[in-house]
């Protein structure tokens, strides 16, 4: 397959994730139109499919979110020089269910061990975990960063040995809050992180009309 290409999040782009200040370094892959639904691109389907919930396992349709999750391994891995990654932690961004929730999703976990398959140098650790439930975002509850950041906590069991880079992985960028809360409770408890990168599959282009309140725009 051809490698696929990352683009930054510039400023040309920027205020379609609001949350995002000019020190966010995020890059992305490809772009999704929410509302869409699956026959909009070949992105929308992928993201989709790989967002299906664990309560649909065991039925036909499951089949679908496996070849995703294989999928966007393949992709990630061709846009990353893995070999090149030493001294990089590899942390997923948590789902929005807790661990304890019979819909808790591994989505991003399961990339990130398969890609450690191919690559068994790589640092991949789960570091952040949700203490609650939150709605997913394509119900439209967007909770701001301070919102999701009280509700991360780290993995204590795997903060050993303290990371000094770590690149965060998801699957699509929307408001930017998730990582603006991630990153600030990454930085947070570890003194030692020189930075943290944003590495998402897609980003979500918003509709024209969509405009965050005043008092919602730039980092917190």
């Amino acid at each position: 397959m051809n490698r696929p290409l990352f683009q930054k999040v510039d400023a040309l782009i920027r205020r379609d994730h609001w949350y995002l200040g000019e020190s966010a370094d995020c890059i992305f892959t490809r772009e999704y139109t929410p509302g869409q639904g699956y026959v909009a691109s070949d992105t929308n389907n992928l993201v989709l499919n790989f967002k299906k919930q664990p309560d649909k396992k065991g039925k036909p349709e499951w089949r679908h979110k496996i070849y995703a999750i294989d999928q966007i391994t393949r992709e990630f891995a061709a846009a990353i020089d893995l070999k090149k990654m030493v001294g990089v932690t590899f942390v997923p961004m948590p789902p929005s269910k807790s661990k304890t929730d019979p819909l808790y999703d591994d989505r991003m976990v399961q990339v990130l061990l398969r890609m450690q398959q191919a690559e068994p140098s790589l640092d991949v650790r789960e570091l952040l975990v949700r203490s609650k439930s939150t709605p997913a975002a394509h119900t439209g509850q967007r909770p701001k960063p301070e919102e999701h950041f009280a509700n991360l906590e780290i993995d204590e069991k795997l903060s050993s040995p303290a990371p000094t880079r770590v690149v965060l992985f998801d699957d699509v960028l929307v408001t930017g809050a998730q990582f603006v809360a991630a990153k600030a409770r990454l930085q947070r408890r570890f003194s030692s992180l020189e930075n943290v990168v944003g590495f998402f599959l897609a980003r979500r282009v918003p509709a024209a009309d969509e405009w965050p309140p005043a008092e919602d725009q730039g980092e917190k």
